[in-house]
């Protein structure tokens, strides 16, 4: 181990090795007020937010404001994150709270509107599929009966079987412990097969 990179790990804050060091100067540049690097973050991480808000809220008009709240949300709390976690974490997180907070604040209720679908995932998600019918309608019914569950279930399904997470992480997302995770992840996968199920009778 040379000189500079002991240097380097002595300058940085418990917990940024979880950065790569040009994330980490990108960061800490947005977060002194860089517009630029700020952007540069959002255009890195806009898809991803996108994604988990539209997969909580479905196609409503709420989801694009949900979208943009999280990023000034993220802008305003950017000094205070001090690499604890992963900065794709830390944003995760920050993105299903705003969601919940807009799904409980407006009610919100399931749309059944042709928009952004990424059907490979989607479609990975329950067991249950129909080869006679189109690829279009099994995914409207899949987003419809997601869109069903509860939201703390919705949550952990969405974040494990569609965003690929692991459960520790999906436990320090949404700060509850790993035993909880689990089991809203059991009763989330049961609850939409059955929902699921049920639309595909219809």
């Amino acid at each position: 181990m040379n000189i500079m990179t002991t240097q380097l790990q002595m300058r940085l804050k418990p917990g940024e090795e979880y950065l790569k060091e040009d994330e980490r100067l990108l960061i800490a540049r947005a977060a002194q007020g860089d517009n630029s690097a700020f952007s540069r973050l959002f255009y890195e991480y806009k898809d991803m937010v996108y994604r988990v808000v539209y997969r909580l809220l479905g196609n409503t008009e709420e989801t694009g404001d949900a979208v943009q709240q999280t990023f000034i949300e993220l802008f305003k709390s950017l000094p205070g994150y001090e690499g604890k976690s992963k900065f794709s974490t830390w944003l995760y997180r920050i993105a299903v709270n705003v969601s919940i907070q807009y799904f409980r604040k407006h009610r919100i209720q399931h749309r059944d509107q042709d928009h952004y679908i990424d059907p490979e995932t989607m479609a990975s998600t329950p067991s249950v599929t129909d080869p006679s019918m189109e690829r279009k309608e099994l995914r409207r019914k899949i987003e419809e009966a997601l869109a069903s569950i509860n939201i703390r279930k919705r949550t952990v399904v969405v974040l494990h079987d569609i965003e690929n997470r692991t459960m520790e992480e999906i436990s320090e997302i949404i700060n509850v412990p790993v035993g909880t995770i689990k089991s809203r992840l059991f009763y989330g996968r049961d609850e939409l097969k059955k929902k699921l199920e049920k639309l595909l009778e219809t």
